[in-house]
């Protein structure tokens, strides 16, 4: 709380390293994680219409090792923005 109200009287302005993330600005990652792997999307419907227990194989979806990789980075990143954005918010 001190932090916070030390942040309000401060004269140096706006700090926003105290202030928790807005919608907005994870709206702007995930549409960055979009454009920076545009199969994203098609593997997230893929795993999203696969019955529970069924292999992601069965999808149908084909890449390369090189996708495979980019598309686990994305997906553990938004995993890991998403869930410390929903603890540090409630």
């Amino acid at each position: 709380m001190s932090s916070l109200k030390h942040k309000v009287s401060s004269e140096d302005g706006d700090r926003k390293h105290l202030l928790p993330m807005s919608r907005d600005s994870m709206d702007k990652m995930l549409a960055w994680s979009m454009k920076a792997c545009p199969r994203l999307v098609e593997v997230l419907c893929a795993l999203q219409h696969t019955p529970d227990g069924a292999h992601t194989s069965d999808t149908g979806l084909q890449m390369d090792l090189a996708d495979h990789a980019l598309i686990t980075h994305h997906l553990e990143q938004i995993t890991f923005d998403t869930t410390t954005w929903v603890l540090w918010t409630r």
